[in-house]
């Protein structure tokens, strides 16, 4: 049998979810990470062409960990 793989430190994860806004309150207010950028509404005039990337989600933060978050 072959051996095990090394793993080091995860730096990221991204996830799938059914509700952003009620899992963006669920990492921020029960596990404390940090809204780091955020999609913006699809008709907001500021949008940053380089948000369409985030797919209507968010990428959060909490220390050196990074917790993306999708519909």
């Amino acid at each position: 049998m072959a051996g095990h793989i090394e793993l080091g430190i995860i730096h990221h994860i991204r996830l799938t979810v059914t509700d952003i806004d009620r899992s963006r309150e669920f990492y921020t207010g029960l596990l404390g990470f940090d809204v780091a950028v955020a999609a913006p509404e699809a008709d907001d005039p500021k949008s940053d062409p380089s948000y369409p990337v985030l797919w209507g989600g968010c990428v959060m933060a909490k220390g050196n960990y990074l917790l993306g978050l999708r519909p």
